[in-house]
This record gives structure tokens, sequence and C-alpha cells, in this order.
């Protein structure tokens, strides 16, 4: 099993210069499935992150650094030698505009999502903005803690081509 770590951009918070990085995840089972975790900001915002932050009101929050073509998730998986098809389930943390950009990219995996998230009418995206409507594809909702991996796996980030070993462990009080 390996877990590679998705580069989808740089933000800057306003209020504090706050720098955060918008990663999601890529799991590769032993049992050859592939494990999408969140997909980073729309694609708007790779072709014109000012314009989509000024249409998304997000540049009152802070500032788009970074997010570019090679940003998307597809770009991210192909650094992996995976495409699109490749992803067998797409786990959504939560549905805030980093998370949730590409949410419709993946039609044929069906996605684990939080019960209470999946309950509202649209995804959260960003302030009072619901410009995203829910795919249609199966759901998987779940509620409360859920364990995604018990074993030690290798995590890598394509970017910086680092490796290191951890033990994966559930989050309280999160999706996962």
């Amino acid at each position: 099993m390996s877990l590679a770590v998705l580069d989808y951009g740089l933000f800057k918070v306003h209020s504090n210069g706050r720098i955060i990085g918008i990663s999601g995840f890529a799991i590769q089972t032993d049992e050859n499935e592939t494990i999408l975790v969140d997909t980073g900001l729309p694609e708007k915002y790779a072709t014109n992150a000012q314009s989509a932050s000024e249409e998304d009101r997000l540049d009152e929050f802070g500032e788009v650094l970074e997010c570019k073509p090679d940003n998307l998730p597809a770009a991210q998986l192909a650094k992996l030698g995976l495409t699109s098809e490749d992803v067998t389930l797409h786990v959504c943390t939560h549905t805030h505009i980093d998370h949730v950009g590409g949410l419709h990219a993946f039609p044929e995996a069906p996605i684990l999502i939080s019960a209470n998230e999946r309950k509202l009418a649209k995804p959260l995206y960003w302030g009072n903005a619901r410009p995203i409507d829910w795919p249609e594809c199966d759901y998987l909702q779940v509620e409360g803690d859920v364990r995604v991996m018990t074993q030690r796996s290798s995590i890598s980030n394509p970017k910086l081509g680092a490796k290191c070993h951890r033990r994966c462990r559930n989050t309280p009080k999160d999706a996962l």
C-alpha cells in the first residue's frame, strides 16, 4: 500500500498571513484500488485565480498564491502514473471550496462522505456561495469516526519526491 500527497496549491489567509498548503491524497491499496482523498480548488482557479476568487468572494478571506493546471487532480494523479479512471473511491473529508473543486471529475467512483455533509442541499463551498450541485453518483455515507487504515504505509510527495513511513490513524470528530 502507498499513500501520495497531492499538491493542489497554496493559499494565504488575510487575517494572520498564514500560508496553507492545499493538499489531497492518493492511496493505492494492495488490492489494486486507488482512493482519492479530496480534490482541491475548482478548475477555474487554475485558469485565473484572481478572477475566480473575486467571483466566489474567496478574496475576502485570503489569496490563492498558487493553483495552476499542474495542481489539478488529474495532473497530480498523472505524476503517479494514474488517470481519473483509476480512482475507485473518492473520499470527501468536508465540502469547503479547497476540498470539492473536482467533485464532479470522478463520476464512476463512489464518494465516501459524512452523512451530515451529504444532508446539505449543496456542498458548503465558501461563504454563502453554493455553486456546485451534488454529482449523480453512488455515496457511502458515514457517521462518527471511521478507521481508514491500520497498517504501515509509504507516504510520498510527488512534487518533492520525499518518502517517509507513518502509522495511519483515524481522526476524531472528522468524516475520516
